[in-house]
């Protein structure tokens, strides 16, 4: 069930980016790859993707295949979910509201 796992995995990432060289790819192409999966996948599902996904690109440093693992910053737990962006006019206007509703004071 484990070499499936593996597999099924790596098959999901040699889709994803399969008009890519592995060589080219960086951290920031799994990330928003890991975002779309996330999507569809369970959370659980997703940190064992990404568990198999980490040793592979470890595999291909070890190899020499790769100079650096594109795929250190991918988390393995099961917490593993898209970046929430807030910018800085939606933190205002929360902090404001907090502050009309008289929920914070501010120093």
């Amino acid at each position: 069930a484990t070499i499936d796992s593996k597999s099924d995995s790596l098959d999901h990432l040699r889709r994803s980016f399969a008009s890519r060289s592995i060589r080219g790819l960086v951290e920031d192409d799994l990330v928003e790859w890991s975002i779309e999966l996330s999507k569809t996948r369970a959370k659980s599902t997703v940190g064992r993707i990404h568990r198999h996904v980490r040793e592979f690109f470890s595999w291909c440093e070890k190899q020499r295949i790769i100079d650096d693992s594109p795929a250190t910053g991918l988390s393995t737990s099961q917490e593993v979910g898209t970046k929430a962006f807030v910018d800085r006019t939606t933190i205002a206007t929360i902090v404001q509201r907090c502050v009309d509703d008289g929920q914070l004071e501010l120093a």
